[in-house]
């Protein structure tokens, strides 16, 4: 079903295991988060610390962005997988201590969505710096697909042992997902890019090699020529989207899906909790 070609298959592998380590950790923190709020603050805060998080998202999804443009991926894979490490030990030891203070229950809710921001935004970056264009369909869609198994496999995981693990051991768990992320963003920035390689003196496959495993790399275009021309011409040609129309047409889909998603997630979560009237632990 994928046939990667032999150059790709190293980069890939590594983005794979990269984007499922993060939407692991991901899932648990979120998970984490949502339990920790819901069983020991309740419905009553739930609107507010949604407005909370959707405000201090935003300003780290911004902030973030810049941090993008200044430094090299893997630097930035580096600083916020270590970061979250911290703040995952933080929140481990100070539970014990204000385990039903707002702030602190608050302040993990928000790490989970800041997290899943700075996540995307990593591994999006990460695709693009070392797959670009040069890279072929199937291994866009071999690590678009650790997102959604991830989330599979950690949803049973947690079903299963959410009665033996109690919240602590959860959170331990999320540092040790951290760390690995950081880890491998040591490692990307360590590894060739696709372009990279493609540069390289014997490794460069021939022209329609690359055009039969990349189809988007270019095309074949019958020019239209005066009359007084009697061959065609074949020549090659890029093609790329409108970024302006795709950039304005992609916003408005996740300004929709965020909308939704929201209200729907409030929605879910508060009659939840008010069937569940359970303890996190």
């Amino acid at each position: 079903m994928f046939k990667l070609p032999s150059y790709e298959r190293r980069i890939v592998r590594l983005l794979f295991a990269f984007s499922l380590v993060i939407a692991t950790s991901y899932v648990v923190a979120r998970t984490i988060g949502d339990s920790l709020f819901l069983s020991r603050v309740g419905n009553d805060q739930l609107a507010l610390v949604f407005v909370l998080s959707g405000i201090g998202t935003a300003i780290a999804a911004g902030c973030w962005y810049l941090l993008t443009k200044k430094f090299t991926v893997a630097t930035t894979i580096k600083v916020s997988s270590f970061g979250f490490a911290l703040l995952g030990v933080a929140a481990l030891i100070s539970i014990p201590r204000f385990h039903h203070s707002f702030w602190l229950l608050a302040a993990i809710y928000l790490m989970a969505d800041i997290k899943g921001c700075i996540n995307a935004i990593n591994i999006v970056s990460a695709m693009n710096t070392k797959l670009g264009r040069d890279a072929s369909r199937s291994s866009w869609a071999i690590v678009g697909l650790a997102a959604p198994i991830a989330a599979v496999l950690m949803g049973s995981v947690l079903a299963a042992e959410s009665s033996i693990l109690g919240i602590r051991s959860w959170l331990l768990v999320g540092v040790f997902l951290d760390i690995n992320a950081f880890a491998m963003g040591c490692m990307l920035g360590e590894t060739q890019g696709i372009k990279s390689l493609l540069g390289r003196s014997g490794t460069t496959p021939n022209a329609a090699e690359r055009l039969s495993r990349n189809p988007d790399a270019g095309q074949l275009v019958k020019l239209e020529l005066p009359e007084d021309f009697t061959n065609p011409i074949l020549v090659k040609r890029k093609t790329y989207v409108c970024s302006e129309q795709f950039r304005r047409w992609i916003g408005i889909l996740i300004a929709a899906k965020v909308i939704v998603l929201t209200i729907v997630a409030f929605e879910w979560k508060s009659s939840v909790n008010t069937f569940f009237e359970g303890n996190a632990e």
